[in-house]
């Protein structure tokens, strides 16, 4: 790390810049239905706010818990709020499954194929169970003029799946925004293999192509602090196996996440500056 080539790793932090403006976009793509409205800006600031506050929280998770409590203190319904941060993360999951399995099976050499096997079963098992309990018919009994928090609780279920069954009908705004988190898979392929040739690692784009993917789907099981350990591990595994040594992968994984912990800490100035979002609530009457 310390021969990094520094116009490699510009050039990635660059792309970095522009998937958090495509993630803003995707997510306004789900957030603005029912009459209610988020614009760009708003979304890539709850974005980088939420990573920043939820960074210390399992991956994935606890930053999208964030990003939806941020969102609703403009106004906005809890349940809908919520629910477009879990539409927007399960289409980037169905993203991620899709490019993973196609890059596999087309690329990766025919042992690791068996290695990233149980990866890739294991989050569509996770996708599955997402559906399954989606088709089901949930409607518990709820008292909503008691004030308890089991009481709250369930109305809050109850609301949710509602609303993310409702996304069912947004065929438009659903394919949008799937094809955007298709594409961001693509993105975040290319800005990791820029920091490998940031690292001065000779790692065919190919490569990267079935390597990355399978790394993120490890980095996204929440039970991990922003990745790290996990990553590192994943990529040691992989890239080994392919005749890069453990320093060379252990490497490209830790500067991986220090490009993530730079945009977390941008999150960080936003929420000393106190900016308040602009996320409205649905229109009356």
């Amino acid at each position: 790390m310390a021969r990094l080539h520094a116009q490699w790793l510009a050039a990635a932090i660059v792309l970095y810049a522009v998937d958090r403006w495509i993630a803003g976009i995707k997510w306004r793509a789900v957030y603005n239905v029912d009459g209610y409205r988020i614009t760009v800006a708003s979304a890539i600031d709850l974005y980088l706010r939420s990573s920043f506050l939820g960074a210390m929280l399992p991956s994935t998770v606890g930053p999208d818990l964030v990003r939806a409590h941020l969102a609703a203190r403009g106004g906005s319904a809890f349940a809908h709020t919520l629910g477009s941060v879990v539409t927007d993360r399960f289409l980037g999951v169905v993203a991620l499954l899709v490019t993973a399995m196609t890059a596999t099976v087309a690329l990766a050499p025919p042992p690791l194929r068996a290695r990233a096997g149980p990866i890739v079963a294991v989050a569509a098992a996770l996708v599955g169970v997402a559906l399954l309990v989606l088709a089901t018919p949930i409607r518990p009994r709820v008292d909503r003029r008691r004030h308890g928090p089991v009481s709250r609780a369930l109305a809050l279920a109850a609301d949710l799946h509602e609303r993310l069954k409702g996304y069912g009908k947004q065929r438009r705004a659903i394919g949008f925004a799937l094809c955007l988190a298709c594409g961001q898979q693509i993105l975040l392929t290319l800005i990791n293999w820029l920091l490998a040739l940031a690292l001065g690692l000779e790692l065919a784009p190919l490569t990267m192509l079935w390597v990355w993917p399978l790394v993120m789907i490890a980095i996204r099981m929440p039970f991990s602090i922003l990745g790290f350990g996990v990553r590192e591990l994943a990529l040691l595994q992989l890239l080994n196996a392919v005749g890069f040594t453990a320093e060379e992968a252990v490497a490209l994984g830790v500067l991986s996440g220090l490009v993530d912990l730079l945009f977390i800490a941008i999150g960080g100035g936003l929420v000393l500056a106190a900016r308040e979002t602009v996320a409205a609530p649905a229109a009356q009457g």
